[in-house]
Parts: structure tokens; sequence; C-alpha cells
């Protein structure tokens, strides 16, 4: 599957999977992040927050850390970390409408 992520390709494309993601220093955002066996360089974090689930009780929540993140070739991806009690885990959400560059081959 070719994902050309070119002018005529504007609208969001929902992913929702797991990646790697490293960081520099904690605390602190990414850097970067691993998807599908490539490695994409964050260059710029466009948004940081937190989504606290507190509905449930202590061993049914799902806290998140939510990132929109650019990288080197001007993608932008809103990615998460999950803080649940169980395990801990980082998703690609979704890609964002991109400014543009080639994401896959």
């Amino acid at each position: 599957m070719r994902n050309d992520l070119s002018d005529a390709q504007r609208e969001d494309i929902f992913v929702s999977e797991e990646i790697e993601v490293y960081f520099e220093r904690k605390p602190g955002p990414p850097t970067s992040f691993r998807w599908r066996g490539k490695d994409f360089k964050i260059v710029k974090c466009k948004f940081q927050g937190r989504k606290l689930d507190f509905g449930k009780r202590w061993w049914q929540r799902h806290h998140k850390d939510y990132y929109i993140v650019e990288d080197e070739n001007r993608n932008v991806f809103q990615i998460y970390y999950n803080r649940g009690p169980r395990r801990r885990y980082w998703v690609l959400l979704k890609i964002l409408r991109m400014a543009q560059g080639e994401l896959m081959d």
C-alpha cells in the first residue's frame, strides 16, 4: 500500500496503532517515534494535553497524554500515551492534514 501524503490527500487518516517513542530526556515531550519500521524525527510539539478519566474506579481508568507533533518532513501526527493501570503504551492515533512530504513508500 502506498501512502502518498501529497496535496491531493488532505483529510485526516485514522491509524490507531501502537508505536515506539523515544526521548532525549525525561520528563519532556517525545523527540522521535517508530511506526511500521520507519523512524520519524519530531521537530515540533504543537500541542500537549492530558485527559483524566475519574468517572471510573481506579483500576478501570484510562488517563491519556495527548500530543500533536510535526516531523522533519512537515507531516503532522496525533499521538497519545495510555497511562492505564495495567499496561502503559504509546499510540499513533491519526495522521493529520498534511502540509507536504511523503510518509511511506
